[in-house]
């Protein structure tokens, strides 16, 4: 029997963005693997790639936390 693909990724910090899209609700933004990380994410917020972003989500599951950013 084949080892099955672990579903947890490797060992870094992931950064979601939620945003409110007004009339159309809350989502948590899409985002390519590769743009999940905190410099990316902060560039994207600074760029205004978001129309009104609420809270930042961090987490590392290999390393088993996860943090509440709020806006300020």
């Amino acid at each position: 029997m084949l080892p099955s693909p672990s579903i947890v990724p490797r060992d870094v910090d992931i950064y979601l963005v939620e945003d409110d899209l007004g009339r159309l609700g809350r989502v948590w933004r899409e985002a390519e693997s590769e743009g999940t990380d905190l410099d990316t994410v902060f560039a994207d917020l600074f760029a205004g790639q978001y129309k009104k972003p609420l809270r930042v989500i961090a987490f590392n599951t290999s390393e088993g936390w996860s943090r509440v950013h709020p806006k300020t």
